[in-house]
């Protein structure tokens, strides 16, 4: 059956989407409940406007592991968010406002 809403983790699935990202302000890219412990890969489409600072966030709004940066057509693996860590938030931040596709895995 699989897990849906918000029981989903990224571990367990393959997310795409857009975010609008602008240069000043860290802007939600998605979230999950995080039940395993997991390392997204995230990559950034090849026809985004500029770099991405990406960063995780658990919800009291601390940040789990490093930023990384990511370029248009590359791929980083974030830092390991535990097990039952409870809902945590990819953020991003970019070098170029507009509007950015990612793929999550």
């Amino acid at each position: 059956y699989g897990l849906v809403g918000s029981e989903m983790c990224i571990r367990d699935s393959y997310w795409t989407g857009t975010a609008k990202l602008n240069t000043t302000d860290y802007v939600n890219i998605t979230s999950s409940n995080n039940i395993f412990p997991d390392s997204p890969l995230v990559t950034s489409d090849a026809n985004n406007p500029g770099n991405v600072t990406i960063r995780v966030i658990n919800e009291k709004g601390a940040q789990v592991g490093e930023t990384k940066t990511i370029a248009p057509g590359s791929s980083v693996r974030l830092d390991q968010i535990p097990a039952f860590s409870g809902t945590y938030t990819i953020q991003g931040k970019a070098s170029v406002a507009g509007t950015y596709t990612f793929n999550i895995d």
